[in-house]
């Protein structure tokens, strides 16, 4: 395991989900602009939960960062891994009922997914 390498994959994933929690949080209508139809419903409540769960994960991975334990560090990970997995396997089984935005969700996620899992094998490795 390089410490440096965890630590850089770790922080630039915890950037990620404040960014991504801030915006939603803060804003879910301009994600849902282009579905009118959609902005009106209860999804902008859904969008600001998404984001205060991304919010709560990188911060607490930022935190796991600080603390400098590899078993604080997993856990947020792990925590994420399984968030994001699961965001992709909802957005998947979801396009037969929504179509196209079950695919774009499910494609917007799988990123953080695979850094995700780059992030909690580098901290299994040995080496």
């Amino acid at each position: 395991m390089n410490p440096r390498r965890v630590r850089n994959a770790a922080l630039a994933i915890a950037a990620v989900r404040v960014g991504a929690g801030v915006a939603l949080g803060a804003s879910p209508g301009r994600f849902l602009r282009w579905e009118p139809s959609v902005a009106r419903s209860s999804m902008p409540l859904t969008l600001r939960t998404v984001g205060i769960r991304d919010l709560a994960v990188g911060l607490g991975t930022l935190s796991a960062v600080r603390s400098g334990t590899p078993q604080d560090l997993r856990r947020w990970l792990l925590a994420g891994l399984v968030s994001d997995g699961l965001d992709v396997a909802a957005g998947a089984a979801s396009t037969r009922s929504i179509g196209v935005r079950g695919v774009i969700s499910a494609a917007m996620a799988a990123p953080m997914v695979c850094i995700d899992i780059y992030a909690v094998t580098m901290l299994r490795s040995p080496t």
